[in-house]
């Protein structure tokens, strides 16, 4: 019977919060064991400290400085066995092949459900964005609101990735009074966050995109609400994708993944490719990754739209780290996680107060 994991790692506007995120789910693992999960962080970093309560964890502060060489508590060794247990030949080989195994039979599962207004026709619709929702009726009721005061000439679909079946009973109601496509997912069998995510993409885009053609598609994480006007059609242009590239630390070429919160394509440019937003641990890169090798590698600069990325300071609202897209999304950073602390209506306050700053003359 396994006993007591202390977990040494921090988060913050810095470094991230991967740290915590990927150390959340080695806990996640030792709990299903049996055993017991503490954290220990370093008294200035922003741990997401209601999803760590959320998992059951106990969290514990110590007076480390971030990245200092005396930290007692390093996560070093953690990070070394780890590495070389990822970069081993065989068991890459052996999850590769397992990931594929999944994605590919969660590809063939029918979805859970489908609510289409009556009116709308899929085939018939130019420019798409599909946000992924987990768990948060909440992030998915301010989504829907934001998109009806900004979006022009762009649907919104709401593909349900929840694993809470009142969420997802909550997210579909929802969606229903709001005369919004709702499309929920199988049940997905990962726990892991990012395979989740990844299969959820996937399915999406060889169900429900191969199938409908839109000119323009995308997807949003559900906390990422714009903010001011916005047309999917308007913004493309002549550009193939658009969003924000991420590079890993150590690079062999440049390989870079478009961050999969916030990512948009022209159908034609990638409808004949083997798209798979599973990460990849080669590349080092996170959930996208996969698609270096089908599709990023072989874009040419002038088919990149960039992105530009604005950090917001922390506040009591914005407690994790968030950023804006281009002046025209927020991404609230910790609000799939945040329970009684999510403030609906002094985020849309928020959201209007940035829209205004935003605003060029």
């Amino acid at each position: 019977m396994p006993s007591t994991l202390f977990i040494r790692a921090d988060a913050s506007v810095s470094i991230g919060t991967g740290h915590i995120m990927r150390m959340i789910a080695l806990g996640q693992a030792w709990q299903a064991q049996g055993g017991e999960v503490r954290f220990i962080c370093a008294e200035n970093t922003s741990a997401p400290e209601e999803r760590l309560a959320s998992e059951g964890f106990h969290l514990s502060r110590n007076s480390a400085i971030l990245g200092n060489r005396k930290d007692p508590l390093s996560n070093f060794n953690m990070r070394l066995f780890s590495g070389l247990l990822n970069n081993n030949s065989l068991t890459r080989w052996v999850k590769n092949q397992r990931n594929a195994y999944i994605n590919d039979r969660f590809k063939k599962q029918a979805a859970d459900r489908i609510v289409l207004p009556p009116d709308w026709i899929p085939e018939n619709r130019r420019a798409v964005v599909f946000s992924i929702a987990f768990n948060k009726t909440v992030c998915v009721d301010l989504m829907i609101e934001s998109w009806k005061l900004h979006a022009q000439n762009t649907d919104l679909v709401i593909v349900d990735n929840s694993s809470k079946p009142q969420a997802r009973e909550e997210i579909e109601a929802l969606c229903l009074r709001s005369n919004v496509p709702y499309i929920g997912l199988p049940k997905n069998p990962e726990w892991n966050q990012n395979r989740s995510h990844a299969l959820g993409l996937n399915w999406v885009y060889y169900n429900l995109v191969l199938k409908w053609k839109p000119e323009f598609f995308g997807f949003l994480d559900h906390d990422c609400f714009p903010f001011a006007a916005f047309d999917l059609n308007e913004t493309m242009g002549d550009f193939s994708i658009w969003g924000n590239k991420r590079y890993p630390k150590i690079r062999k070429f440049n390989q870079w993944n478009l961050w999969a919160g916030f990512c948009f394509y022209r159908f034609s440019r990638v409808e004949n490719l083997k798209i798979n937003f599973t990460h990849s641990i080669e590349l080092r890169l996170d959930t996208g990754g996969s698609n270096w090798s089908a599709l990023y590698a072989n874009i040419q600069p002038h088919e990149y739209k960039s992105a530009e990325i604005t950090a917001v300071l922390e506040t009591e609202l914005f407690a994790q780290m968030s950023m804006i897209f281009d002046n025209r999304f927020l991404h609230v950073g910790g609000a799939s996680y945040r329970s009684k602390t999510f403030d609906k209506n002094g985020l849309m306050h928020a959201l209007e107060e940035i829209s205004h700053q935003t605003k060029t003359p």
